[in-house]
């Protein structure tokens, strides 16, 4: 006789983002967490680091022939499959590729999660654009209290997309040219 379990684990596709080169570790222990929990974690695939220039930092999972602005392309083209964008920002702060990964995370109407509640940004983010962020209605789940349980919330819950303005999508959408252009610069 066959058994069935009634209680499947939600399948989740998820993507975690924060500094690489601040909280790997961190960010190692929430991919570690929401496998555990059965989600399948599309980036990053590792939190062993094996090389950086300037701020970037390459995992080993990273093709070392690509340039960082490429590396970054494949990032968040992963965002934009994923179900939920789960950023890392110990003690508040977002840095810059994290504040453009959640504006493509919203451009694509991906729920963002955050570990702690955003206090700060890192210097180079524009004014508005943190404005922006921070509005945005974030649900927070510390990386200790990822779980089956918070992972079947997040299915659950109908996580408010914020409606962004065309001059929202262009806001978001300078953000991600700056990133790359900043990214090609230091290959």
């Amino acid at each position: 006789m066959l058994r069935y379990n009634c209680l499947m684990k939600p399948h989740m596709k998820i993507v975690i983002s924060g500094s690489f080169r601040k909280h790997l570790a961190e960010i190692g222990q929430a991919r570690e967490n929401f496998q555990k929990a059965g989600a399948e974690v599309l980036a990053p695939l590792t939190q062993e680091a094996v090389h950086s220039v300037g701020d970037f930092v390459f995992l080993a999972t990273d093709d070392l022939e690509q340039s960082p602005d490429v590396i970054e392309e494949e990032f968040m083209a992963n965002i934009r499959k994923t179900d939920i964008l789960y950023v890392v920002n110990i003690g508040g702060y977002v840095g810059q590729s994290a504040a453009t990964e959640i504006g493509v995370a919203l451009m694509a109407s991906i729920p963002v999660v955050v570990a702690e509640k955003i206090a700060y940004f890192s210097g180079g983010i524009p004014k508005e654009a943190q404005d922006l962020l921070q509005k945005t209605a974030y649900p927070r789940i510390p990386i200790g209290d990822i779980g089956a349980e918070s992972l079947e919330l997040l299915t659950i819950r109908n996580t408010p997309r914020p409606a962004l303005s065309t001059h929202d999508k262009l806001l978001l959408e300078s953000l991600v040219k700056k990133l790359l252009h900043d990214l090609k610069s230091i290959a």
